[in-house]
């Protein structure tokens, strides 16, 4: 589970590899980047309508051995997670820090999922995704609520889903660092 220090923590790096991008997804409006998490959401479904889930013992597996043998961290993520559900919602979760940035929002803002929160709601993955959806683009009287609310229901997806977002978060953030070497 991401706590509130880990999202402080990723802010952070979120905004140093936004800094080397050249802040590519500063300029967006609400709808253009209300659209690109949509698109990401979209990704995710499919993944999933192709059966891409990683097993996370398995890939932690790999990569303890890709670090013995010295290979290549890029490669084995390409070859393990890359494009995976989990790698997806990782990729929706930086999106949304992303824009929290922008909008300069405070953590203390954020209301996490609790440990028992809705883990009697039951729904396949596309219901899961449509929540997502509906979460980013409900019309609020303050936009970043929408950031806001997407962050708490993404969180408690994962947890419902028993997915360790936090490492597959940390997993993508690895791989986008050594892409632009930084």
């Amino acid at each position: 589970m991401i706590s509130k220090s880990d999202i402080l923590k990723f802010k952070k790096i979120i905004y140093d590899i936004s800094k080397a991008e050249k802040f590519p997804n500063s300029g967006l409006s609400d709808l253009e980047w209300q659209m690109k998490v949509n698109a990401k959401i979209c990704d995710a479904y499919i993944a999933d309508s192709k059966g891409q889930w990683v097993q996370l013992p398995y890939v932690r597996d790999k990569f303890t051995m890709m670090e013995k043998e010295k290979r290549d961290f890029g490669l084995t993520f390409s070859s393990y997670v890359k494009d995976s559900v989990q790698d997806m919602l990782a990729q929706i979760f930086l999106l949304l820090v992303e824009r929290f940035n922008h909008k300069k929002l405070m953590a203390e803002q954020l209301l996490l999922p609790d440990d028992d929160e809705e883990q009697n709601i039951i729904l396949n993955f596309s219901e899961y995704c449509c929540i997502l959806v509906n979460n980013i683009t409900k019309k609020r009287k303050r936009p970043e609520h929408n950031i806001l609310f997407t962050i708490h229901c993404l969180l408690a997806v994962c947890q419902i889903l028993n997915i360790d977002i936090k490492q597959f978060v940390e997993y993508r953030i690895q791989y986008i660092k050594r892409k632009l070497n930084i």
